[in-house]
């Protein structure tokens, strides 16, 4: 049965088709009754690959839903309202206000002193050489004069504009990309803030590494949504405060390690949904607050142990789906209040002991469904409220639980395995509050 879940994550998130030409899809809690497959109350979740039996949900659910866009209201990162069926949603503009784009700026093509002409009259607006000037670490802007060496292999322009406080906005890029891409920290003397909405949606020329600078503060929407031809790693720079919806799906060829800075505070819906190469660890930085629906969704290539820290309150629906990859314990501080429905299922490889900490109230449907490694203790703090249906279903690995909260639930494990009151050595289904219980398929520790 687990080969069968195993085989359809892989094959669920390498399809790179689903993931840039469909919209996202988010298995949101309440939505869906997992119980409800094929009028069976024991089939858990939606069949999957066309098979017979009914194993866990497919990690995207059973219908799709369209792809969100940014939300200010109180619950934080959420769906946006439906786009119409196979309609491409028209990339936003830019924070600012600053003027429109103008045509390309000719530069020279060897190592000598070139002027670059003026690419509008509108101060602030233009494109730049992807290219170094020799006495600064910064690209030429328009009317800059200076000795400049382009990259290695660089072939493209990249495309600003100025904002309203005098800082630049990345809207996009012109020519053929190729090679590694590097946001500068400044051009012309001027700071690099934003990378605008959809500035690279689905290029797909670019190789090798992606550097976004030490100046930036946001990553818009999809800027850099199902560009698939990166096969480096991934360095976000120390100033980026919010990484918004998309903005990274479906870039696939990521590898080595993410660092998420300590400078971030939000991690948006589907941020690096399908990001399946990453081959390293995952840091999530000590000020982010909320981790959004789908945010690492299908990230299956992360390994070592998940460490959410100790800023992050609320970790929302499909957080971790199918990060299959991790190796070690998962920790959860005593600053979440709530995890989403889905939000582990299928996170096979963690190992150990889990401990629900006292501050969470809620513990959504399906949170932690498949994840069959554990191999400790369960822990469920006095906190929790709510225990959704089958919030622990087929975690068959754990040796002993302790339920400290007033709530009975499904007991972990697959079909068929029965639980012992370790204190009178009576079977039971479920547990209530303070009652410690073991498998009977393993010698409590």
């Amino acid at each position: 049965m687990m080969k069968r879940i195993i085989k359809s994550i892989a094959a669920l998130v390498i399809c790179l088709g689903m993931v840039c030409n469909g919209p996202v899809s988010s298995v949101m809690a309440g939505e869906t009754d997992i119980s409800e497959v094929s009028g069976s109350e024991d089939a858990v979740m939606t069949e999957m690959s066309g098979e017979d039996e009914a194993d866990l949900a497919e990690v995207i659910g059973e219908e799709e839903t369209d792809i969100p866009v940014k939300s200010s209201g109180e619950d934080g990162f959420s769906l946006g309202e439906e786009q119409k069926e196979d309609e491409v949603p028209p990339a936003p503009v830019s924070e600012g206000s600053g003027p429109e784009e103008t045509p390309l700026t000719e530069v020279g093509e060897t190592e000598e002193e070139v002027t670059v002409s003026e690419a509008s009259e509108a101060e602030g607006s233009g494109i730049i050489e992807y290219a170094e000037q020799e006495d600064e670490d910064e690209l030429l802007g328009a009317g800059d004069t200076g000795t400049y060496k382009p990259y290695e292999n660089a072939s493209y322009l990249l495309k600003y504009e100025e904002l309203d406080d005098g800082t630049l906005a990345i809207t996009g890029y012109e020519r053929d990309p190729r090679g590694e891409l590097v946001i500068p920290d400044r051009i012309g003397g001027k700071r690099v803030t934003v990378i605008g909405d959809s500035a690279f949606r689905n290029c797909s020329g670019f190789t090798g590494n992606l550097t976004i600078g030490n100046g930036v503060t946001t990553i818009g929407d999809y800027a850099f949504y199902c560009c698939t031809g990166f096969t480096g790693s991934l360095t976000i720079g120390n100033s980026v405060q919010t990484i918004w919806n998309n903005a990274f799906q479906g870039c696939g060829g990521f590898t080595g390690s993410l660092r998420i800075p300590d400078s971030v505070t939000a991690i948006g819906f589907g941020a690096f949904f399908g990001c399946y190469g990453f081959s390293g660890s995952l840091t999530i930085g000590n000020s982010v607050q909320e981790i959004g629906d789908d945010a690492f969704h299908g990230c299956s290539g992360f390994n070592g142990s998940l460490r959410i820290p100790d800023s992050v309150t609320t970790i929302r629906v499909n957080a971790f789906v199918g990060c299959s990859g991790f190796t070690g314990s998962l920790t959860i501080p005593d600053s979440v209040k709530e995890i989403g429905g889905h939000a582990f299922q299928e996170c096979t490889g963690f190992t150990g002991s889990l401990t629900i900490p006292d501050s969470v109230k809620s513990i959504e449907e399906g949170t932690f469904a498949g994840c069959t490694g554990f191999s400790g203790n369960l822990t469920i703090g006095n906190g929790v409220t709510t225990i959704g249906k089958y919030a622990f279903r087929y975690c068959d690995g754990f040796r002993r639980v302790e339920n400290r909260s007033a709530v009975e639930f499904s007991l972990p494990g697959s079909d068929g395995q029965t639980w012992t009151d370790a204190a009178t050595g009576e079977s039971i289904g479920s547990i209530t509050n303070g009652t410690a219980i073991r498998s009977d398929y393993y010698d409590p520790k």
